[in-house]
């Protein structure tokens, strides 16, 4: 769980609002945290939906993702399958162009 404090720092959040909020109190979160202890599914949602983020961002197989990112994310979810198909050809383009126009700075 070491994503997690990295989560509800990046959120603004003390060990005791959150703790407090999904019923854990300060220093059970605390031992979360430091991957002292394990979360049941059902708080592992309570803190997904307290810190505003997905529960693979929380354990870690999922990167931290912006506020703009999640919402993106969402939305494409919400596509029937060709919607989705036609942002993959869109995205594709796009990077292929990006590539073609942009130098590569690791290269210099």
């Amino acid at each position: 769980m070491s994503k997690l404090r990295d989560i509800r720092k990046l959120r603004g959040l003390s060990l005791e609002s959150l703790g407090d909020e999904i019923g854990l109190g300060s220093s059970g979160l605390s031992r979360v945290e430091q991957q002292d202890s394990r979360l049941d599914l059902d708080r592992m949602h309570r803190l997904a939906t307290e810190l505003r983020c997905f529960v693979g961002e929380i354990a870690g197989e999922l990167p931290i993702l912006t506020d703009e990112e999640r919402e993106a994310y969402r939305l494409f979810l919400g596509l029937p399958p060709a919607g989705r198909a036609a942002v993959f050809a869109v995205i594709r383009t796009f990077a292929q162009e990006l590539t073609r126009i942009v130098p590569d700075r690791q290269s210099e």
